[in-house]
């Protein structure tokens, strides 16, 4: 009986041990703990006033960040200025400030698999909140 609890031990330590070994990460296996991010880049695509469709303006943005917080570039038809925010997961929330005098966006929307992004840009033009959809793709 005490030779079968310890052949029954041994099992059990046996079966944590090697549960315990695969759940810790290798390191020095050349894959990173943490993935770094491949938002980084630059998309073009176009920005369509929600309000009349004939309104589109061309749209790029360089992502140069590679983790939070998201910073960059755009040019928003002709207008240039810096980007920044954050990412959670494919989600992205940034600020479109423009290097001169002009409009403010606030961009709301989210990646698909870091090869496009999608979603809306709000600004106030000539005192008349604007509302843009956005599709730009790397």
């Amino acid at each position: 009986m005490k030779r079968l609890s310890t052949i029954v031990s041994l099992l059990l330590v046996s079966f944590f041990s090697i549960v315990f070994l695969s759940c810790h990460p290798d390191e020095g296996n050349g894959v990173p703990d943490k993935p770094e991010s491949e938002l980084k880049g630059t998309y073009n695509g176009n920005a369509t006033n929600k309000a009349n469709s004939s309104d589109q303006k061309p749209l790029s943005m360089t992502i140069t960040s590679t983790d939070n917080p998201v910073a960059g570039t755009y040019n928003l038809n002709g207008t240039s200025g810096k980007l920044t925010g954050s990412v959670l997961g494919m989600i992205l929330s940034m600020t479109f400030k423009p290097d001169a005098s002009g409009t403010t966006y606030n961009f709301s929307g989210t990646s698909d698999n870091n090869a496009s992004i999608s979603g809306t840009l709000t600004g106030v033009e000539s005192s008349t909140t604007v509302t843009y959809t956005v599709l730009v793709k790397k």
